[in-house]
């Protein structure tokens, strides 16, 4: 987002501007998404922020919090182990985790993937 995040730490905030979907300012629905939790009626499905950042709401427990601890096994300071380290040139860059009030299993952040 504005400032950088290490991995697994808390990405900052960006400002809610809560307006008809909910998005928070300046967030548009990923354009380019194929699958997964797409934008719709009864979902919000994965934002992209105006500096790049992909959001993607964690779901609710078990999977939510298993693919946070994914991420923070894959992008620890401490992950020295040689698969997880590989596996960082496949995935988009972890940049941390937002909890807004709106999302209540939390907010996965990454860079935009290429």
């Amino acid at each position: 987002m504005e400032s950088g995040v290490s991995a697994g730490g808390q990405a900052p905030a960006p400002s809610l501007g809560l307006g008809l979907h909910r998005f928070p300012n300046g967030c548009t629905p990923l354009s380019h998404q194929v699958a997964g939790h797409k934008y719709g009626k009864s979902e919000l499905g994965m934002l992209q922020h105006p500096d790049g950042t992909v959001l993607k709401q964690l779901q609710p427990p078990p999977r939510g919090p298993r693919e946070m601890n994914f991420y923070n096994m894959v992008f620890g300071s401490s992950c020295h182990d040689h698969v997880f380290l590989e596996l960082r040139k496949f995935l988009p860059k972890f940049l941390g985790t937002w909890a807004p009030t709106t999302a209540p299993n939390g907010i996965l952040c990454t860079e935009q993937w290429n």
